[in-house]
């Protein structure tokens, strides 16, 4: 059936966009498959990788990392001293990331505006204290990928949380 014919019941069919703009709108997640899959290419362009392969990177290496707001937190520490953590969303699954407060001044505006992220960073991995991925730069994803056709990210709403400084609001879901 050709794109804009109404079919037998009368209804225009639904494009692929269409079904994950409503899916997003709906249900504030995309069932379909996830928001950030059409920008796969343009992401390898810019050098993203994947949260999964980011856990086995080497200590010390640099790399860059998108996704999705999950949660932002600041918990207490004993130098007092704020530390923030942020978990995002991609393809392959979750990534925490540790933001310290000279990033956090000079960025954290970003993460309180928007709720698609492209980070820049470096691997931390340490025997006793395992894995870390420590961000160092902070950019709006939407911005990045606005000269894509159609670059239209879905961003989760941010809410604040007990427990969290900042949670994504989907129904639903949990994260963490």
């Amino acid at each position: 059936m050709r794109e804009g014919v109404a079919n037998r019941a009368g209804y225009l069919p639904l494009t692929a966009v269409g079904r994950e703009r409503m899916e997003w709108e709906a249900l504030s997640l995309n069932v379909s498959r996830h928001p950030l899959s059409p920008y796969r290419e343009p992401l390898e362009r810019l050098g993203v990788t994947p949260s999964q392969e980011i856990l086995d990177l080497p200590h010390g290496t640099r790399a860059r990392a998108a996704g999705l707001l999950e949660e932002l937190q600041r918990p207490p520490t004993r130098s007092g001293r704020p530390v923030y953590f942020l978990l995002i969303e991609d393809e392959a699954g979750l990534l925490q990331a540790t933001i310290f407060e000279g990033v956090y001044k000079r960025c954290g505006h970003v993460l309180h505006q928007r709720g698609a992220f492209l980070l820049e960073g470096k691997v931390e991995q340490d025997t006793r204290r395992g894995f870390s991925f420590l961000v160092d730069r902070i950019g709006d994803l939407q911005e990045v990928l606005a000269n894509e056709a159609e670059a239209r990210v879905p961003e989760p709403r941010a809410v604040a949380s007990s427990g969290a400084f900042v949670q994504a609001k989907r129904r639903g879901r949990r994260a963490g």
